[in-house]
């Protein structure tokens, strides 16, 4: 969630790929910033290869379109989530280890949430770029699922589980979010979303009682 975070963040084998790694987080680092200063739609890709010191077709041969360097900005996170899902004790069942992974990402990165907020609000008033948020949580799903079975040797019952926990976990997230995003960041984004986990509990239990037979 950090305004110019560190993009690809394994660390790059060649000289190449360095290079590659360089001028993607040079360009996303200019269009965040003339995104914010100047707006989406007054922002062109000759201002942001300016800024950052490449020419239009480079920022081209790595972004097809503006909208691409804000989903990759917004979609960066999800390495991390991954990360701390896989150091987390493969015992502890699934879901309460991604709500836990996802409180614990939003409090460590507390400093970083008013530059969030901006780029939520940008998202959220342009809108070929709201049509495609939704690819940030489809890629955290994704990623989660794939942390949660990395854990140890998946069982034929945590392959079933673990895509319905990602989608649970991220989606609670994503109400939480739109809710912060509504109330102009007034409510801090860690409180709501221990709300909305809370909430979750409740609905889990009502769940249960749905699914157990009559007697």
């Amino acid at each position: 969630m950090t305004l110019i975070p560190e993009f690809e963040p394994q660390s790059p084998s060649t000289l190449r790929d360095r290079q590659r790694h360089d001028v993607r987080a040079a360009v996303i680092k200019a269009g965040i910033e003339l995104f914010l200063e100047n707006g989406f739609d007054e922002t062109s890709v000759d201002d942001i290869a300016e800024k950052a010191g490449v020419s239009r077709r480079t920022v081209f041969r790595h972004f097809p379109s503006k909208d691409d360097i804000v989903i990759a900005w917004s979609s960066v996170a999800s390495e991390d989530l991954a990360a701390a899902v896989r150091q987390r004790d493969p015992a502890e069942p699934g879901l309460a280890c991604l709500c836990s992974v996802l409180l614990e990402h939003v409090a460590n990165n507390a400093d970083q949430l008013p530059s969030a907020l901006a780029i939520a609000r940008l998202i959220a008033a342009t809108p070929s770029l709201r049509a495609r948020s939704a690819e940030k949580y489809l890629l955290w799903e994704e990623r989660l699922c794939a942390a949660l079975l990395s854990r140890a040797d998946p069982t034929p019952n945590a392959a079933r589980l673990a895509p319905v926990a990602a989608a649970i976990a991220v989606g609670v997230f994503r109400v939480a979010a739109s809710a912060w995003v509504d109330g102009n960041g007034r409510q801090s984004l860690l409180d709501i979303l221990r709300e909305k986990y809370d909430a979750l509990a409740i609905i889990q239990q009502d769940v249960v009682s749905l699914t157990k037979p009559d007697p």
